[in-house]
């Protein structure tokens, strides 16, 4: 086993497999792939179909379910919450919404995960090694996210519509096994410093879907899928401090940063 201490495990969007890349990311490990998940769509659809059976196929609801495509796998790939839901379960591991009684007054940064959704979209926030990272696949690589950031990223989050689910259990220790083709394995040293994060609106969300489906289109479809979509986190609009007796300067340049982004996004909505 290759030691994992200082690497992320990380998956660039591939069409619409942003499920895939979740609960990967999640794992810390190429764990599933998209036949995997399709099959765990299946049995769902299968069960589904036997309780539709037992309430009668004469019944209204049958025949719209009968006319109906899967509930929990579309064409392109997209995943429902039961199939990231029965995937973990394998790792005995609880997804539970935020908003749910049980977890009002949480405090986040004493969580180990949290999966996001919004309309087609699904990614990653996990500790990993101590530290927060947003392992968007939608991005170049994963963002580092300090505890405020953590906070005020989720708040930011929840006002856009996104769902928010807490991730429980233990998660499975991190192993450098071989990728699927899709994900790598990053050194923390390679990433950049810590940025206040971009907030994923739903125009950006249908421009980064259209692109890649198109680009799947345009390519030649490998066993190691389309070329991955990129989305820049906005520039700094200042200069690393570097000095180390400035680094209350520095925290507060960030989140000045952090809440001018947050506000800009605010207003495009």
């Amino acid at each position: 086993m290759a030691g994992t201490a200082g690497f992320i495990y990380f998956e660039h969007q591939d069409g619409e497999l942003c499920g895939m890349h979740c609960v990967n990311t999640l794992l810390q490990g190429s764990y599933f792939t998209e036949v995997d998940l399709a099959m765990l769509a299946q049995e769902l659809d299968e069960k589904e179909r036997q309780l539709m059976l037992e309430m009668g196929t004469e019944t209204t609801d049958f025949l719209k379910y009968m006319a109906e495509d899967s509930g929990n796998v579309a064409d392109s790939g997209n995943y429902s919450l039961q199939v990231l839901e029965k995937a973990l379960s394998n790792f005995q591991l609880q997804v539970t919404p935020l908003t749910s009684a049980e977890l009002q007054g949480i405090n986040p940064i004493h969580e180990q995960a949290f999966i996001c959704h919004l309309r087609s979209h699904w990614f990653t926030i996990r500790r990993i090694e101590g530290k927060w990272y947003n392992l968007n696949s939608l991005f170049d690589e994963p963002q580092k996210l300090g505890d405020f950031y953590l906070q005020a990223f989720l708040d930011t989050l929840r006002a856009q519509g996104w769902g928010i689910f807490v991730v429980r259990g233990n998660l499975p220790i991190p192993n450098r096994r071989e990728t699927n083709g899709v994900g790598k394995w990053i050194n923390v040293n390679d990433l950049g410093r810590p940025k206040a994060p971009k907030i994923i609106t739903d125009r950006d969300l249908e421009a980064a879907i259209q692109a890649s489906l198109r680009e799947a289109n345009n390519t030649s479809h490998t066993s190691h899928g389309v070329p991955a979509l990129h989305f820049e986190p906005p520039p700094p609009h200042h200069e690393v401090i570097r000095d180390e007796d400035d680094e209350e300067l520095q925290k507060a340049l960030e989140e000045s940063e952090l809440q001018a982004a947050m506000q800009a996004s605010l207003q495009n909505r």
